[in-house]
């Protein structure tokens, strides 16, 4: 003899959850958390039987079950009681089998063979990590999810049917049927239906990490304009610069973006940023006001760098509007330079900034 598991889905999901996130720190690191409740409501329809080719006298029905799907049930944060059939059940840790899910919860539930629909709900409270997820395990599967997180990023499988996102939070919802996955509503033994997730994910509004990456690729635009600068300053003194003395400017350019990630982990992010530009603005400032020995040149200099660095963060505070500002501003600096060079006939500044080096 042999026994095998028959597994049936509802026909009908409704989930409803609310998620309440919060930052917690690790040392000097943030990670998102969260507390959720769910309430989940459902049908179960009659089994067909003849589908499966099972015949009716083969059934255990003392051993049937209905099972819940947890990815980590140490995240479970209440004991959840099973509303079956008018009935109040309790659930149990663990699974009979693993055919359908590799984690979870359990319950041992009656079923009667002319029931035509047993209805089910229970509320179940979770604490997770930066995302939740779900699989469209129902004939219909109605999810909706409400939270304060306003930076939500929606994925899987599946995006919600609508959705609003405010400066107070987010609403969600999905509706999906089943054919829009790739299982059946029953069958026997085990089913693998692991790629079929969709959910949300949520993050932390431009983190400091990922604006100190941001910053970073700005590095060759902001040496490029500060050697710009430099060039300027050098065809219109007459006075000409040493490479070196480039490469040290580079190098200053290149500790703003070091000061500014390790200042970040431990004061405001706003706060690192002024702190570092300042520091960097200073030291190129006097560095140019002794190189061409004059008050006037590094007062320009500092005035260059700090608009420079004033718009960078600027750019480092928008989400939506980045590229456009960033875009746009490019555009601004460049008629800038092509104005400063239009009149210029640059061979004729060198050989004169070269006769008076040779003076």
């Amino acid at each position: 003899k042999e026994i095998r598991s028959a597994h049936f889905l509802p026909e009908s999901l409704n989930i409803k959850g609310t998620i309440n996130p919060e930052v917690r720190y690790r040392s000097i690191y943030e990670v998102v958390v969260y507390r959720s409740t769910l309430a989940i409501t459902g049908v179960f329809t009659r089994p067909n039987w003849r589908e499966l080719n099972i015949q009716p006298a083969d059934i255990i029905w003392e051993d049937a079950y209905i099972s819940i799907g947890i990815s980590d049930p140490k995240g479970i944060r209440n004991r959840p009681k099973l509303e079956w059939n008018n009935q109040t059940l309790q659930f149990a840790a663990g699974l009979p089998a693993n055919d359908t899910f590799s984690s979870g919860i359990f319950s041992r539930v009656h079923i009667d063979p002319q029931a035509e629909h047993i209805p089910f709900s229970l509320k179940l409270s979770l604490n997770g990590n930066s995302q939740m997820q779900f699989r469209p395990l129902g004939r219909t599967t109605v999810v909706t999810l409400d939270s304060s997180s306003t930076e939500p990023s929606f994925t899987g499988s599946f995006l919600p049917d609508t959705r609003e996102i405010s400066a107070d939070g987010f609403t969600a919802s999905w509706q999906i049927l089943d054919l829009n996955r790739p299982y059946p509503q029953q069958w026997t033994g085990r089913s693998n239906h692991n790629s079929t997730y969709f959910g949300v994910t949520l993050l932390t509004p431009v983190a400091t990490y990922l604006k100190a990456t941001r910053a970073a690729k700005y590095s060759i635009l902001f040496i490029g304009l500060t050697f710009a600068c430099l060039f300027f300053l050098e065809i219109f003194s007459a006075m000409r610069i040493h490479p070196m003395q480039y490469l040290l400017v580079g190098c200053a350019v290149c500790l703003f973006y070091i000061l500014l990630l390790s200042l970040s982990e431990h004061i405001s992010y706003g706060l690192a940023y002024a702190t570092a530009a300042g520091a960097i603005v200073i030291l190129i400032t006097f560095y140019v006001k002794a190189l061409f020995k004059s008050t006037q040149k590094g007062g320009i200099t500092c005035l260059s760098l700090t608009a420079l660095y004033v718009f960078l963060f600027t750019l480092l505070q928008l989400q939506d509007y980045a590229l456009l500002l960033g875009s746009v501003g490019l555009l601004v600096i460049l008629g800038l330079l092509m104005t400063l060079t239009s009149r210029l006939n640059l061979y004729s500044v060198f050989n004169k900034t070269e006769e008076v080096s040779q003076i």
